[in-house]
């Protein structure tokens, strides 16, 4: 064992405990003895609690179970064997030891609280590896969209696939979840694929045909004899790679609350169906094509839009936005022609992206609307940094709490504010649309509390809500803004520069306008003192 456990220590990074770090080296080791079974010890006292958590997390039904184990596989040819037995603790316990590994059935046929998802490819070696982790990062890519990454949950299958599971406070009816299962496969543009395949588990049938299950994690599938690859264990989300401390990650765990996934429910069969009908046939825009005035000399308008390639995650977004520039400025195409046009290249960039298919689609919508609406010419002549002025840090400076000072809330109205002006110059426009996400990404303003900033800042006139989305359906669009003051952009102007990659930072925007004793009668204790460790620390 000592062999093994050096051959492993370049591969932790985390902090863990001896003991830890020995049971890692038993499971996850290629190097074992020829007659080792994948035999596991485990402390008792960690062995009980890792059994509790199975039963909060897994175990409704304790009335048979599926059974595995080397010898049935390799010398029987029986993967799995349908035990009519109770399924004890002591079941559970041989499963975490290596001794055989179980897989359990959820509450009854009509209720579970657990579901996963399992991705399996028809792949061998190193191609099979590549699809399961783009097939698995896709749907787990979809899941985060609408369930906090807290709450799902992966793990290998023991073979090539992963499985992604989420955990229910109480039970939920099967048909519900398999409803949302079927949405987020979708969503995820995993439907149909030629060599993958993403199965919805547990299936349910009734009570006599309990239909299939899956294997539980932290165990061995013994069909696979390579015992560095035939656990099952618990994977990083980003990565998908072995996650260490699994024990100590799997006692972490803790189940979603049933009402919130109710409510994930509720808005995913909403927005789901809008994937099956974005779609815009290309027939649709081709006569208009041929009498449309054009500047390039392309010989077809789809060959155009596919002579960009999205080549990596990251990419999509701004080459739509480039697309959109040219057929409008160069083609001389409508906004509909435009998004026909967009919405076939997409289809053809299946599976380059990071991002589900439907927010793709949904933000391929968006920026023609965008483009259009914002009479933009080309986009080289975007501006990578802008100025604040004496006069618009006057223009936010005046947002006070009760007691006439700036807070930490004033701050973060302020910082929106400054958001919302920076956004403006960089477009050229006074009314313009701006996304949450876009302020969240240059602000440390939190999105919680974006929304109260956003009220705040209409209600003291300082912004005009042009057109507003409704965020009960879910649609993460964007609204329309109008500042309340004219904040154009010139290349001559002298005060604060924000350069277009940079974070927001109000106080040091008020440092550069307001002098010490100023800003000490302006902001209150705490924030005076922030300004001031941040001047000594420079």
């Amino acid at each position: 064992m000592e062999k093994n456990i050096t051959k492993r220590v370049k591969y932790y990074t985390n902090f863990m405990s001896l003991y830890e770090f020995l049971v890692d080296a038993q499971y996850s080791s290629p190097n074992q003895d020829d007659d080792f079974k994948g035999e596991i010890e485990i402390e008792p006292e960690m062995l009980k609690r890792l059994v509790h958590q199975f039963n909060k997390l897994y175990i409704s039904r304790r009335k048979g179970y599926l059974v595995q184990n080397h010898f049935q596989v390799h010398e029987r040819g029986k993967a799995f064997v349908y035990k009519d037995q109770t399924l004890s603790d002591t079941v559970l316990q041989n499963h975490l030891l290596g001794k055989q590994t179980i897989a359990c059935y959820p509450c009854n046929a009509y209720s579970t609280k657990w579901f996963l998802f399992d991705v399996d490819v028809a792949l061998n070696g190193q191609d099979a590896i590549i699809l399961a982790k783009r097939c698995t990062k896709r749907l787990i890519t979809t899941l985060k969209e609408y369930i906090s990454e807290e709450y799902i949950h992966c793990y290998r299958s023991g073979s090539k696939g992963y499985h992604i599971v989420i955990y229910l406070s109480e039970p939920v009816q099967r048909k519900r979840i398999e409803e949302f299962q079927q949405c987020i496969i979708a969503m995820a543009g995993l439907q149909g694929l030629k060599n993958a395949d993403v199965e919805i588990i547990p299936q349910i049938t009734n009570e006599k045909k309990q239909g299939k299950t899956a294997k539980l994690p932290l165990g061995r599938n013994h069909i696979n004899l390579e015992y560095g690859s035939n656990f099952c264990c618990l994977v990083n989300l980003d990565t998908l790679e072995y996650k260490p401390s699994q024990y100590r990650n799997f006692l972490d765990i803790d189940p979603l609350d049933r009402d919130s996934f109710n409510k994930v429910a509720d808005v995913v069969k909403e927005i789901a169906p809008v994937a099956k009908k974005q779609h815009i046939p290309m027939r649709r825009i081709e006569k208009k094509v041929e009498i449309a005035p054009r500047v390039l000399q392309e010989n077809d308008i789809f060959s155009f839009c596919n002579s960009y390639e999205v080549t990596a995650h990251g990419q999509r977004h701004d080459m739509t936005f480039d697309l959109a520039l040219r057929l409008k400025n160069d083609y001389k195409l409508s906004q509909k022609e435009t998004e026909a046009a967009l919405l076939d290249w997409l289809d053809n960039q299946e599976g380059r992206y990071g991002s589900s298919r439907v927010e793709a689609i949904r933000d391929t919508k968006f920026q023609a609307q965008y483009v259009y609406s914002r009479g933009y010419e080309l986009r080289g002549k975007l501006i990578h940094s802008i100025v604040v002025t004496r006069d618009e840090a006057a223009f936010f400076a005046d947002i006070v709490n009760e007691e006439n000072k700036i807070g930490i809330m004033e701050r973060n109205a302020m910082t929106v504010l400054v958001a919302f002006i920076r956004h403006a110059k960089l477009f050229g426009d006074n009314q313009f649309f701006m996304s949450y996400d876009q302020i969240e990404g240059i602000s440390d303003v939190r999105r919680m509390a974006i929304n109260p900033c956003i009220t705040r800042l209409e209600h003291l006139g300082k912004i005009e809500i042009i057109e507003r989305i409704d965020f009960k359906k879910g649609i993460t669009k964007a609204n329309r803004y109008k500042i309340a003051l004219d904040v154009m952009h010139e290349e001559s102007t002298k005060g604060y520069t924000i350069h277009y990659d940079s974070k927001i930072n109000v106080l040091e925007i008020l440092s550069a306008f307001y002098s010490v004793t100023q800003l000490k009668s302006m902001l209150t204790k705490s924030l005076y003192n922030n300004i001031l460790e941040s001047q000594e620390s420079s």
